[in-house]
């Protein structure tokens, strides 16, 4: 390839990357996952809770966490597959105000730049599901992950955003093999609780595994 080519080829790729609406916010570059979907506050909550790890005595209209369970052979509300891991990349409009935020709730990696080609993959254009709202009061969103104490002394990693205060409503964005694995691991529960004696199916459920890509985001319109 020739030096205007390249020049040319460079050129057209940073168009590319910069007519891109999102940008990316990576909560951690070394954490290569974290456990369950991340726990939403109000900046104020988050403090009192950070006082008395009490949830009992925090507001529950500031406080979000949306995280699908189920109770595997009596063993009590496990987090499920699909959403046993959560990738720390969040998405936000680039210009300010923040208007639009997109946080994974599974494994799914989305390329950098790249989260226009995977929204047309989801709902995002159609009906959405409304899953809750959280009132922000000082203009400041938390965001606590779950991760190895590896990571973090305390097995935790904490991002906050500059949003507006109000009360804010909370959809869920996700594609067809997602719903595709909630109703799966939903019906390998039901089963699993009728044939709980049953060794060859237990190992059978337990080896399910998600179909891909299993997307789905926490979506925030600030609009």
């Amino acid at each position: 390839m020739h030096h205007a080519n390249i020049s040319t080829f460079i050129l057209e790729m940073a168009e590319k990357i910069n007519m891109t609406k999102f940008k990316v916010i990576k909560i951690s570059e070394v954490c290569p996952f974290f456990y369950g979907p991340p726990q939403l506050f109000n900046k104020p909550t988050f403090e009192n809770y950070c006082k008395s790890e009490d949830f009992s005595k925090i507001k529950k209209e500031e406080y979000f966490y949306y995280c699908p369970t189920g109770d595997y052979e009596g063993t009590g509300e496990l987090i499920l597959k699909s959403h046993e891991h959560s990738k720390g990349d969040i998405y936000i409009n680039k210009e300010s105000p923040i208007k639009e935020i997109f946080i994974p709730t599974t494994h799914y990696e989305i390329q950098i730049n790249q989260l226009e080609n995977v929204l047309p993959l989801t709902n995002y254009s159609a009906k959405k599901d409304l899953i809750g709202k959280i009132k922000i009061t000082n203009e400041e969103l938390i965001i606590r992950y779950h991760c190895m104490t590896t990571f973090s002394p305390d097995g935790y990693m904490i991002h906050n955003i500059k949003v507006p205060n109000g009360v804010h409503s909370i959809y869920g964005v996700f594609d067809n093999s997602y719903q595709q694995n909630i109703i799966e691991e939903r019906d390998n529960i039901e089963a699993l609780g009728e044939q709980e004696n049953d060794y060859e199916f237990n190992w059978g459920v337990h080896d399910w595994a998600t179909h891909d890509p299993n997307i789905h985001f926490l979506y925030l319109n600030l609009k």
